[in-house]
């Protein structure tokens, strides 16, 4: 799966956790637009699209208390 539609399905109304993208500590506010712009970097850095929609799958039950946080060094859940 393209990272273009990895963002849209993570940010889309179907998906009720928060999943937020980093990159070297910074928060992409429209990680859609930098990764189109740095593909290499979504393909080469962060985990794998099937990790990704696995790891959204698995964090669906903390979806009111918690957000996913995806950056090059893997997932991280966050209480919110």
């Amino acid at each position: 799966m393209p990272c273009s539609k990895i963002i849209e399905y993570t940010q889309s109304g179907k998906l009720p956790i928060t999943v937020e993208f980093y990159y070297k500590g910074d928060f992409l506010a429209d990680p859609k637009t930098f990764f189109s712009s740095n593909l290499s970097v979504f393909e080469n850095e962060f985990p794998k699209s099937d990790e990704i929609i696995a790891q959204i799958a698995a964090h669906q039950t903390y979806k009111n208390t918690h957000k996913l946080i995806i950056s090059e060094y893997g997932f991280f859940r966050i209480q919110i």
